[in-house]
C-alpha cells in the first residue's frame, strides 16, 4: 500500500536529483530540439499571420479571408502540436537513456496510426471552439459598443485595442484547454495501443488528481532559473519604462541574459514532464544503491545519497491501475 501512494505521490527531492543528472547529461540536445521545435512552430504561426495580410492587401473579401485564416491557424495549431509531441518523445527517450536524435522531434508525423494527428487537431478544434464563443462574449457583451456595428463598420473598428483583449482572451482559454492535454503525449508513447480519447482520459485524471503537486514539482525542479528569468524579465520591463531610451544598451544585455534564462527554464520543464510521469506511474523506480537491476529494465546508476533508478516497461500501462490503487488506498484511511 505504502509503495503504491509513494509512487503516485512521487518525492520532490528524488525526482530532482534525477532532473539534474538528465540536465547535465542532455542539456546540448535538449536545447537544440526545444530550439528547433519553437523555429518551426514560429514558422507554421507566420504563415497563417501572413496569408491574412496577403488577402487583406490583395482587397479579397474579409470573410473569405477570414475563413482561410481561421483553417491556416488551425493547421498551424494542428501542427505545432505534432511538434510538441516531438519533444515529449525527445525529452521522455533522454529520461530513458534511450539513442535519441534531433529526428525523434518530427516522430508525431511518422507516427502511422494517426493518432498523434487526430489528438493534435481535436486539441486545436476544442481551442478554437471555446476562443470563438469567448471571443464573441468579449466583444457583444463586455463590449456593447460593438454589438451595434453593422458588417460595413467592421473594417473601421480600432484594432489595437480589441486586438490585444482577443488575444489575452486566446492566450487564457489555450492555457485552460492544455491542462488535460499535459500527459496525453507521453500517455500515448507509453501505450501504443491506446485511443485518442482514451489517452486523453488518462492524461485529464492524472492531472486533476495530481496538479498542485505536479505544479509545486515545476517550481521547484527549475528553482533559481525560474527565480532568475523572472527577476530578469521585472528588472527589464522596469527599466524600459523608467529610463527610456537613455538605458537602451543595459537593457539589451538584460534581454540577452532573459533569453538565456528562459531557454534555461524550458530545458528543465521539458525534462521534468517526463521525470514526473515516469515517477506517477511506476515506470521510474527508486532503489538502494545496492540495487541490481533485471534485464529488462535500463538502470539509470546512482544519481546521489547513495539513490538509484531504473526504467522498466513493464508498468506502461499502470497510469489506470495505479489510479484505482490510490483510490482504494484512500478510501481505506
Amino acid at each position: 500500500m505504502k509503495d503504491e501512494i509513494r509512487t503516485l505521490r512521487p518525492q520532490y527531492k528524488i525526482m530532482r536529483m534525477i532532473l539534474n543528472q538528465c540536465d547535465r547529461l542532455n542539456r546540448s540536445k535538449v536545447l537544440s530540439t526545444v530550439f528547433v521545435g519553437m523555429i518551426l512552430q514560429t514558422l507554421a504561426y507566420f504563415f497563417s499571420i501572413a496569408a491574412l495580410g496577403y488577402t487583406y492587401r490583395n482587397g479579397g473579401s474579409m470573410y473569405i479571408g477570414l475563413i482561410g485564416n481561421l483553417m491556416l491557424i488551425f493547421i498551424s495549431i494542428t501542427v505545432s502540436g505534432i511538434l510538441g509531441y516531438g519533444v515529449n518523445v525527445t525529452c521522455a527517450r533522454m529520461v530513458e537513456k534511450s539513442y535519441v536524435t534531433l529526428g525523434y522531434l518530427f516522430s508525431g508525423f511518422r507516427e502511422k496510426s494517426g493518432r498523434v494527428l487526430r489528438m493534435s487537431a481535436f486539441r486545436a478544434l476544442l481551442t478554437f471552439i471555446l476562443a470563438i464563443v469567448v471571443c464573441v462574449i468579449v466583444v457583444f457583451l463586455i463590449m456593447p459598443q460593438f454589438s451595434s456595428l453593422n458588417s460595413d463598420d467592421i473594417d473601421n473598428l480600432p484594432g489595437v485595442g480589441l486586438i490585444v483583449v482577443l488575444e489575452a482572451v486566446y492566450l487564457v482559454i489555450v492555457a485552460l484547454v492544455a491542462i488535460p492535454f499535459i500527459f496525453v503525449n507521453l500517455v500515448m508513447y507509453r501505450r501504443p495501443d491506446c485511443g485518442v480519447f482514451r489517452s486523453i482520459s488518462i492524461s485529464a485524471r492524472l492531472v486533476f488528481r495530481q496538479f498542485f503537486h505536479f505544479i509545486g514539482f515545476m517550481f521547484y525542479g527549475c528553482g533559481k532559473d525560474l527565480i532568475c528569468f523572472v527577476g530578469l524579465a521585472i528588472a527589464n520591463a522596469i527599466l524600459r519604462i523608467s529610463a527610456g531610451e537613455s538605458l537602451g544598451f543595459i537593457s539589451m544585455i538584460l534581454s540577452c541574459l532573459q533569453i538565456v534564462a528562459e531557454f534555461r527554464v524550458l530545458i528543465r520543464m521539458n525534462l521534468a514532464l517526463p521525470i514526473y510521469f515516469y515517477s506517477m506511474t511506476g515506470v521510474l523506480q527508486v532503489h538502494g544503491s545496492d540495487y541490481a537491476p533485471p534485464s529488462e529494465s535500463k538502470d539509470d546508476g546512482l544519481v546521489g545519497d547513495g539513490v538509484s533508478v531504473s526504467i522498466t516497461d513493464a508498468p506502461a500501462d499502470s497510469a489506470d491501475s495505479n489510479l484505482e490503487n490510490q483510490g482504494q488506498d484512500e478510501s481505506s484511511l
